[in-house]
Formats: structure tokens, C-alpha cells, sequence
């Protein structure tokens, strides 16, 4: 058993010197299989999605905490202007 534990800590140098970017996916594809990696990729795009919006939220909110306060000017805050005017 430790004998093919170091057979396979070896050639895990060789895979990852070959495959670089995709190691991950290449080993989920030999330990969990083509249905398991296209999953765990799904995940991975769905979870960097979810990043960049919760990134774009709070940058919003402070955004529009700072205009309110009139940190950013006048024309930051959307809830001053009157209809028509600027």
C-alpha cells in the first residue's frame, strides 16, 4: 500500500508539470469521473458569478452611502435630483 502511494506522490509531479492550469480537473476527472468534473466546473462558475455580484453590491451600496452623505458630490446622489433637472 505505501509502496503505490509513492508510485502515485511521484507521478504527481509529471502531472502536474504537463497539465499546469488544468491539474485540478484532471484529477477530479480521474477520482470523481467526466459527470463529476463537468459538476465541479458548473460550481466553480456559478460560485465566481455569485462573487463578482456580491462584489458589485457593495460597491453600490457604499457608493450610494457616500452620496447620500455628500462625500461624492451632488450628482452621485440619484435621490436629490428632481425629475428633469440635474
Amino acid at each position: 500500500m505505501v509502496d503505490h502511494q509513492r508510485r502515485r506522490a511521484d507521478r504527481a509531479v509529471e502531472v502536474a508539470q504537463t497539465e499546469g492550469g488544468d491539474l485540478v480537473f484532471k484529477v477530479s476527472d480521474d477520482v470523481l469521473g467526466g459527470l463529476g468534473t463537468e459538476a465541479f466546473q458548473l460550481l466553480i462558475i456559478t460560485s465566481l458569478f455569485a462573487a463578482i455580484l456580491t462584489f458589485h453590491n457593495n460597491v453600490a451600496r457604499y457608493l450610494s452611502h457616500w452620496a447620500a452623505k455628500g462625500c461624492c458630490g451632488r450628482d452621485w446622489d440619484i435621490r436629490t435630483r428632481s425629475a428633469g433637472r440635474r
